[in-house]
Parts: structure tokens; C-alpha cells; sequence
């Protein structure tokens, strides 16, 4: 793709409600918005549509979290906004907007990597190298990407060690990665995430393969950093529950594509897409009596998706009229189904019928 970056013109700037879909009125301008986002990898299948016109924006000490099934897209998105895909995956298409600056090519975006975007990424053992010191990774940081002395950096990443929790931070900077617990080691990627004060925080799972204890301290901890700061956080996960506690806006991402934004309290109250009917249906409650339901079927191959809707394989109002939709077209609103009311009584049937067939 053409040239690094695109001044953006105030007028043309998105606003939150015209983003996100939820119509509320906007409160802040987006620190981070992204539009018309295309990610393609090629194999020997057919082309991998991994993201497909991913639109979505988060303001500053604002929580956007993006959720679905595995493979869904929520990753490569987050990957592409730090210029990481891997090869031979590319961003073909759409920019991405960062405090009113617009990008269009993941050199671009690599440049931005910790004073404007930082990651923690989903697995902190695979992510920190096993063979150096968590010190000397944590300084490295301080020194590549903020021009730190040696010994300005050692002094700087104990106090970072220190901020995130991590007891006795100065005995912790000779310790290997191996030495430290999963939530230690989460909290030493979360320390390097923020060493530059970025303003936008991308998380990809964080909590991930930690116990229940943990995984609450993690959240805990990027709220209150979050708080400090004033940083937007964009937080991948799997667990609707998480998305509920910290997140004020959530995109649903399916097959590559956002099919439903809105407030956190939009979409427990009201879902419209029958994905996201699916997702909620599936949660496990504590007081329920019977077992969640089920989703049938699996996700599609992105490298062959049907006509029209990719859910429509699996959905339980699905007619003839789903093979003819416009995604391009229907992801830019609240909802990317044009056959689905907010609750009501076609709610009520979409989920007997969900029942229905989960029971078959």
C-alpha cells in the first residue's frame, strides 16, 4: 500500500456514534479509530480473508472489547494495528487513525509500536525470551525505544516492576522468565507494554491460561493503569464475563467480519445478531438448571466462505435471502443481519428455535 501516513482532516474525523453504532452521543473524540481494515493471507486453498472491513473506534480512558469463536479475526486485527502481521499475511486495505493522525500501511504502524501502540500478547512464556533476564528485557524497552541510559533504564524498569505488582523488583530483574509464575510473567508483558506510555493498550487475552484468582488481579490491574494514564484499551477475549466487567463498548467478530457493536449494556440486554444471541445463549450460569445451549455447527473455512452471510451455515433464522446479504455493507451499522430486530417476540422464536436445533 501507498505512503506511510494521511494527515487527517478534522471534518472527516469519525465520531464515536458514527464508529461504534451504539447511538450514543459521542462523549470524546477516538484516540484510536480504524476503517475498512482488510487482512489477506494467501495459501495454496485460496486466499484467507483473516479480516474484512473491520471498522471500530475507542476514545482515550475508553475499554473497547472485541469477541467470537477462534479464528474469528480478533488477533489479526490487533496484530495488524501494530504492524505484525506474519508473513506472507498483508493489510491490503483500510487506515488506521491514531490521536488524528491516519496510516495506511503496517511499515507505517510499526513505527508506532510503544509510545503510540503497545501489545501484550496472549502468551507471556512465548513471548519473553527464555535466555535473557527479565531486567535486561525490560530495560531493552527503555533504551531501543525511548533512548535510555543503561543505567537510567535498569532504574526505570524496577520502578515499572514495582508499579505492575511484582514483589521485590529488584531481586526480580536477575530472574529468568522459567523463575516467575504465568501471572508474574503476564505482569512483567504488561510492564513492557506501558514502559513508553502508550495511548493505546492493545490486549490479546491477557488472561489467558491463568487461574480464576489471577486472571481477576490481571483485569484489576489494567483497569487501575488504565485509570492512571488515561490510555484506550482494546481488549481481545474469549469470556463474555470479562467483557461485561471492564468493557464500556464491544464488537462481535465472526468469519472476519464485526457483525454487531454496541454498548456493553446494548448488547446483554438487547443482541440482535444471531451470533451474538448464540455467544450469550452459550454462557454457563451459575443458577441455571439446565445446560447452555450450543452453537451448531463449525466456523467456516475463510479461504472458502459462502455467499452472503458466513454464519448463515449455522444460524437458526437462516432463509434464502442470507446468500444475497452485503457484508461490506451490512458491518457498518449495529447489526450485519437485515433480518433481525432488537428482542420481541422474533427474538423470543430466534432463540426456541436456537433450542430447537441444539437439542437434534
Amino acid at each position: 500500500m501507498a505512503g506511510e501516513k494521511i494527515e487527517a482532516e478534522h471534518t472527516a474525523q469519525p465520531t464515536t456514534e458514527s464508529a461504534t453504532g451504539s447511538g450514543a452521543t459521542a462523549q470524546a473524540e477516538p484516540v484510536l479509530s480504524v476503517d475498512g481494515l482488510r487482512v489477506e493471507f494467501p495459501s495454496d486453498e485460496g486466499v484467507v480473508h483473516a479480516a474484512s472491513n473491520v471498522r471500530f473506534s475507542v476514545p482515550a480512558g475508553g475499554t473497547l472489547g472485541i469477541v467470537g469463536e477462534s479464528g474469528c479475526g480478533k488477533s489479526v486485527t490487533l496484530r495488524a494495528l501494530c504492524g505484525l502481521i506474519p508473513e506472507p499475511g498483508r493489510m491490503i486495505a483500510g487506515t488506521v487513525e491514531v490521536q488524528g493522525v491516519r496510516y495506511d500501511s503496517s511499515e507505517a504502524l510499526a513505527a508506532l509500536r510503544g509510545e503510540k501502540l503497545s501489545m501484550i500478547f496472549q502468551d507471556p512464556a512465548s513471548s519473553l525470551n527464555p535466555v535473557r533476564t527479565i531486567g535486561a528485557q525490560v530495560s531493552e524497552v527503555l533504551r531501543v525505544k525511548l533512548g535510555h541510559s543503561r543505567r537510567a533504564a535498569h532504574a526505570e524498569a524496577v520502578e515499572l516492576l514495582g508499579h505492575v505488582g511484582i514483589p521485590e523488583p529488584a531481586r526480580r530483574m536477575r530472574s529468568y522468565p522459567h523463575e516467575l509464575s504465568g501471572g508474574m510473567r503476564q505482569r512483567v508483558m504488561i510492564a513492557m507494554a506501558i514502559a513508553c506510555r502508550p495511548r493505546v493498550l492493545l490486549a490479546d487475552e491477557p488472561t489467558t491460561a491463568l487461574d480464576v484468582t489471577t486472571q481477576e488481579q490481571i483485569l484489576q490491574l489494567l483497569m487501575r493503569l488504565q485509570q492512571e494514564s488515561g490510555m484506550a484499551v482494546v481488549l481481545v477475549t474469549h469470556d463474555l464475563g470479562v467483557i461485561e466487567e471492564v468493557c464500556d463498548e464491544v464488537v462481535v467478530m465472526y468469519a472476519g467480519y464485526v457483525v454487531e457493536r454496541g454498548s456493553v449494556q446494548d448488547l446483554a440486554s438487547s443482541p440482535r445478531h444471531p451470533y451474538t444471541r448464540g455467544l450469550m445463549a452459550a454462557m454457563p450460569q451459575i443458577d441455571a438448571r439446565t445446560l447452555p445451549e450450543v452453537i451448531v455447527g463449525q466456523p467456516p473455512d475463510l479461504a472458502t466462505l459462502p455467499p452472503g452471510c458466513p454464519f448463515a451455515p449455522r444460524c437458526p433464522q437462516v432463509r434464502d435471502e442470507c446468500s444475497g446479504v452485503d457484508m461490506d455493507a451490512l458491518t457498518t451499522g449495529r447489526c450485519a443481519c437485515p433480518f433481525s430486530v432488537p428482542g420481541g417476540e422474533e427474538g423470543e422464536a430466534v432463540r426456541m428455535q436456537s433450542t430447537q436445533v441444539a437439542g437434534r
